[in-house]
């Protein structure tokens, strides 16, 4: 929720109520005590939105797989990141968490959003790699 505060103290520009809720429980958990936590809200049968925060959390909590994602995502042509960029910018997605966002929406398979762009073979590569990554860390639950 860190992200989330940050982003939304930086002006976010989708706040909703949801958003505001999740900060209100956040902030309830957090002042009993000192507590590391990662709440995901998602509605009933929204298993690819559900994945999709699953992989968020994953970014977040795990610094040894957010460095191997970033490492991947780094590699990219400079060219080619920025495009992927511009298709979340366009989206209203802070600059701030748009490598995370590339990574939960590739390894979630919302790939709808980057068009043509799914056809290139550095996309395909990208995705197939970031999958990979997520099913080596990701936490069972």
């Amino acid at each position: 929720l860190d992200v989330i505060k940050n982003v939304h103290d930086r002006g976010l520009t989708d706040p909703n109520m949801y958003d505001s809720l999740m900060l209100g429980i956040h902030g309830m958990i957090t002042s009993c005590g000192e507590y590391n936590c990662y709440l995901i809200g998602s509605q009933v049968g929204e298993l690819k939105t559900m994945k999709h925060e699953l992989v968020h959390a994953e970014y977040f909590t795990n610094v040894a797989y957010r460095t191997k994602v970033l490492t991947e995502i780094n590699s990219l042509n400079e060219t080619f990141h920025e495009e992927l960029s511009t298709v979340l910018k366009n989206l209203d997605y802070h600059p701030e968490v748009i490598d995370d966002e590339i990574n939960a929406f590739l390894v979630a398979g919302d790939t709808n959003y980057f068009g043509n762009f799914t056809k290139k073979q550095n996309f395909k590569a990208l995705k197939n790699q970031l999958i990979s990554l997520y099913s080596e860390y990701e936490t069972k639950v």
